[in-house]
């Protein structure tokens, strides 16, 4: 795709669709925490664990869908930032490997995120997209390690949405992985935001 027929865009499609599904991750989100916020209120007075059961599937699935086009995103990315930038030395494939190899990508998401604020702070028509992409990167980690943490506790010990504290818990849970979703959602529309300034006509 071409922003003002200057630069062959390859990621603005990806983009759209992740964008998309990232919106859609966070508005099931939003109906589990309403969900469970009503159960916490009326306890067993109302039954929502069938409505709950089926939105945290479509939850599972939209995160199964929405990481198999971010990696494709972060591909298509990489070869854009290549094109408007001749130094940049990150490869596509470098930068995959930097998200998917265990153990190599705790250092490695913050080395490709550090890289592309970088580049979009050392020029001013990209430098709030630089900073935007700096800011969260900490936050990335942060939410990262909650919503992990979280989903852990919940997982071993097999809470159900009847049991009198559970919502509370699965609440909490909730809220972790919307807030860790909507720092995924800036750090990919800042990404975008620097690759259509810096490929658009001055």
């Amino acid at each position: 795709m071409l922003y003002n027929n200057q630069v062959q865009i390859h990621s603005k499609g990806v983009f759209n669709l992740l964008r998309w599904m990232l919106l859609i991750l966070l508005g099931l989100l939003a109906i589990l925490a309403n969900l469970l916020l009503l159960q916490a209120l009326f306890n067993s007075s109302i039954q929502l664990a069938p409505f709950y059961s089926a939105v945290a599937s479509l939850v599972m699935l939209g995160n199964l869908t929405t990481l198999v086009i971010a990696l494709i995103w972060l591909f298509q990315v990489h070869k854009d930032l290549q094109i408007i930038y001749p130094n940049y030395q990150i490869t596509p494939g470098g930068a995959l490997a930097r998200f998917m190899i265990p153990f190599y990508n705790l250092v490695g998401i913050w080395e490709t995120l550090a890289t592309i604020g970088n580049h979009y702070q050392s020029e001013l028509k990209t430098r709030a997209s630089g900073n935007a992409i700096q800011a969260s990167v900490i936050w990335l980690y942060v939410t990262s390690v909650l919503s992990y943490a979280l989903n852990s506790f919940v997982s071993l010990n097999d809470f159900k949405l009847e049991d009198g504290s559970t919502p509370v818990y699965l609440l909490i849970t909730t809220l972790a992985d919307f807030y860790l979703i909507f720092v995924r959602f800036n750090i990919a529309q800042a990404v975008n935001n620097g690759i259509r300034i810096k490929s658009s006509k001055t």
